[in-house]
């Protein structure tokens, strides 16, 4: 890996390979033979997506907690994927003066499903330990980018950012 150590793997890590070797372990760490150098000429670059859990496991059987495993164990923004590979393109074209020679490939297999939730304002106000309004509930919620779908008295829909990867259940929105 990039910090000089050879990991003997377990078989149960996400590897990012090619046909031959694993190259790095994914969203964690670089492999030495897939790092950039003042040499290099050619890059591939990839943007992806990592399940949390995985990454948080993998990362505990090497011992590893990398800024990367950090911030994949807490989840990502599905939408910011692309986004983030054009953009990485783009400064790499801007700073290097490179060329493009093949755009970007999307090879999303499964979409992120929007988690809708539904919530109580009694109950949250109970798990909280104090009385909150119906208003000060939707201000919250609209300033921490959720959205409100549907209402009544006392019981709503709402839907959590995607970025929002820990937030599945009433409980995580009475956090909020």
């Amino acid at each position: 890996t990039l910090d000089g150590i050879e990991r003997k793997l377990k078989g149960t890590e996400l590897v990012i390979a090619n046909s031959k070797e694993a190259l790095c372990l994914a969203g964690i760490i670089g492999g030495q033979k897939a790092a950039v150098s003042n040499t290099t000429s050619t890059l591939f670059l990839e943007s992806a997506l990592f399940n949390a859990e995985t990454i948080r496991k993998t990362a505990k059987i090497h011992n590893l907690n990398t800024d990367a495993s950090f911030r994949f164990e807490r989840g990502v923004d599905p939408d910011l994927t692309y986004f983030s590979l054009n953009r990485a393109i783009d400064l790499l074209l801007e700073v290097t003066g490179g060329q493009l020679s093949q755009g970007p490939h999307d090879l999303l297999i499964h979409a992120p499903k929007v988690k809708k939730i539904d919530i109580d304002i009694a109950q949250i106000n109970k798990l909280i330990g104090i009385q909150l309004s119906a208003a000060a509930v939707e201000k919250i919620l609209l300033d921490l980018d959720f959205q409100i779908n549907t209402k009544s008295e006392n019981c709503w829909t709402v839907t959590a950012p995607n970025y929002r990867t820990d937030v599945n259940r009433m409980a995580d929105v009475a956090e909020e």
